[in-house]
């Protein structure tokens, strides 16, 4: 039997080397475009924009803001006969622990997660915004005083509720897996920034350390 002559490996290594370089580039395209131009992208690509989160995803930013803190949601659990008795879950770190545990292919965990931060991202954004019309009417008061009547005003106000709801359905959940008693005890929510040092809380700011408090829920029966 005649073996194939190296002209033809020579050609098969060619189109192999163009394939791939051809697949290197479309992939690292259609990253950049799905950052850039998510929406066009998902209409006009729907079925290639479905495989590539299955598969492809990347979950970095380009041109993103460094970091200065980290987040916290802590979701406490006190024993209502007696409040010395509690329990705190970071649903944050709860999840990011989930997703290594059965890494990399943790679709659900990976899911729950994205939930979790575009909600919270919500919230933070309904802070903001009351934050910025407290600044306009009462200039030059401490972060402190913005931060607790910010707060105040989201939990008055009926039409901000639902990320909320959103969170205290994500806590119960997790007690629920880890199989967490919840009869005769209350739940309360914590925001909380964690800086990276040297970056320290702003000023005048419900801080403790390098903690800075975003937002309280108030302790409310499950």
């Amino acid at each position: 039997m005649q073996s194939p002559s190296p002209a033809k490996y020579k050609i098969v290594y060619q189109w192999l080397s163009y394939c791939l370089l051809f697949g290197f580039v479309y992939y690292w395209l259609f990253s950049i475009g799905l950052i850039f131009f998510n929406k066009s992208i998902h209409k006009a690509a729907p079925g290639q924009t479905a495989f590539y989160y299955a598969f492809w995803r990347q979950n970095w930013r380009l041109f993103a803001f460094t970091k200065v803190y980290n987040r916290e949601l802590n979701f406490i659990v006190r024993d209502k006969s007696d409040l010395a008795k509690a329990d705190t879950v970071d649903l944050v770190k709860y999840f990011i622990a989930e997703k290594r545990h059965k890494a990399p292919f943790n679709n659900y965990d990976d899911g729950l997660d994205q939930m979790l931060y575009w909600i919270m991202n919500g919230l933070e954004t309904q802070l903001y915004q009351k934050q910025q019309q407290l600044k306009e009417q009462f200039p030059g008061r401490p972060d402190s005083f913005y931060m607790r009547q910010s707060n105040m005003l989201v939990l008055s106000d009926s039409l901000h509720q639902d990320p909320l709801q959103n969170l205290t359905s994500f806590g119960k959940f997790v007690l629920k897996r880890m199989n967490k008693d919840t009869v005769g005890k209350e739940f309360q929510l914590l925001l909380r920034h964690k800086f990276i040092p040297p970056q320290k809380p702003p000023a005048g700011s419900v801080s403790n350390g390098d903690e800075r408090t975003i937002f309280i829920l108030p302790f409310k029966p499950f």
